[in-house]
């Protein structure tokens, strides 16, 4: 019998040690954090300004609060660009070679999430409300046969044959999306061939299998391309690295014909392969990147069953700060709020009670609504404090919060 607790005892020693290695490590990103492009490590920000209609226009690409309870901590990375007719178009990009040299065969979780505020494209006259939020971009190199460097983009929202408009209800606005990259309707394409191919991650891995994430040139895609060597292509980006999450793309041009009956080719070349023609496409990708304001947050890479947790935040927090719901309203707070988290304390009303919502009040007149990330500990009628970064945009004010963050001060 002693033996058979001893069996049992060393089990559970066990597998509390293996289910420790898997435990995801988080690693906050910032506005404090970034590099310079091109950069070994870290993450680094890039934009490009495209030719718009209006030349005020310019695309956003920052850290901010919200929106809306993100999945990771309080803050997310907020991507905004403007309609745009001509060549060549903007795009912005966040990205990192902190896994470059990874085979992609080692990946075991790759997932992220989405907020879409706004989508939409007009141009010369014509509206048309679609298109794709932040996707991811890969880099890749394959050692053999053929010592092929490869971009894959991931779309969100996918595409059917022939690049429809996505259908409405693919637009999950207003609210935060998960989407599991290595999932079997993922949607993949690879776009610097003679070929458009796309399929899942599956697809991707059995078809060139070996390859490795490589960090590529800093620069476009088209600014690369060897018009003297069809089959060599040099692999670059704005950020310069083998992992991006960005919107945007380079010319509103695309390569067409349609006599290949593979499946995966939704666009390919004519039997000569190199002899195609420049068609201005009615709905090309390029529009599906075009007035897109979205944010995205929570990255999670895993590397052979152990997470990697990338949380988007704003500017490095001071010092929290107490005040009354009144001072929430404070013209300051406008600049303060991206600096100081914030702490507050009331009775909870039933106005705005959920899961994951609930409102204080301290007898100010002048509530706030709190949101959490992972629920919260309080009830009706209870007197509670919470701390969070604040939103003072919306009437009345958001704090963001977690569960770790609010506490019940009396029943």
């Amino acid at each position: 019998m002693r033996t058979t607790y001893s069996l049992v005892i060393v089990s559970v020693v066990i597998l509390l040690a293996l289910g420790a290695a898997a435990v995801a490590d988080t690693v906050v990103v910032t506005q404090d954090d970034l590099v310079a492009v091109g950069s070994p490590s870290g993450w680094c920000l890039a934009m490009r300004r495209g030719t718009a209609p209006n030349p005020k226009d310019e695309q956003v690409g920052e850290f901010w609060t919200g929106p809306g309870g993100p999945p990771a901590g309080y803050g997310s990375f907020h991507m905004e660009n403007p309609d745009s007719c001509y060549n060549p178009l903007a795009k912005i990009y966040l990205g990192t070679n902190n896994h470059s040299g990874l085979a992609l065969s080692r990946i075991t979780t790759f997932r992220y999430w989405t907020y879409l505020r706004g989508r939409g494209y007009r141009c010369h006259g014509v509206d048309e409300p679609f298109g794709q939020p932040p996707m991811i971009e890969i880099t890749t190199f394959d050692p053999s046969p053929a010592l092929s460097q490869r971009t894959f983009v991931y779309l969100p929202y996918g595409k059917p044959p022939g690049r429809e408009s996505c259908a409405t209800t693919d637009s999950q606005a207003g609210r935060w999306q998960e989407h599991d990259l290595m999932a079997e309707d993922s949607y993949w394409e690879l776009w610097n061939n003679s070929c458009h191919v796309v399929g899942n991650w599956n697809y991707v891995l059995n078809t060139y299998p070996g390859q490795y994430l490589e960090t590529p040139e800093v620069g476009d895609y088209t600014s690369r391309w060897d018009e003297t060597d069809p089959n060599h292509w040099y692999v670059a980006n704005e950020t310069g690295t083998s992992i991006a999450i960005r919107i945007g793309v380079g010319q509103a041009y695309w390569k067409y014909c349609d006599n290949i009956e593979d499946p995966n080719h939704v666009w390919c070349c004519d039997a000569e392969q190199w002899n195609c023609q420049w068609y201005y496409a009615s709905q090309p990708v390029w529009k599906e990147s075009a007035n897109i304001d979205a944010c995205f947050d929570k990255l999670v890479i895993g590397i052979d069953g152990v997470d990697t947790v990338y949380d988007f935040e704003p500017q490095s927090m001071h010092t929290p700060v107490g005040m009354s719901n009144r001072a929430t309203r404070d013209r300051i707070m406008l600049t303060a709020r991206l600096h100081f988290p914030v702490v507050l304390w009331g009775r909870v009303p039933e106005t705005d009670f959920g899961t994951t919502t609930f409102t204080l009040d301290d007898g100010s007149g002048t509530p706030v609504k709190v949101i959490s990330a992972d629920n919260h500990p309080v009830g009706i009628g209870n007197y509670a404090r919470a701390k969070g970064l604040l939103d003072t945009t919306v009437n009345p004010p958001v704090l963001y919060s977690s569960f770790a963050d609010i506490w019940v001060l009396a029943f």
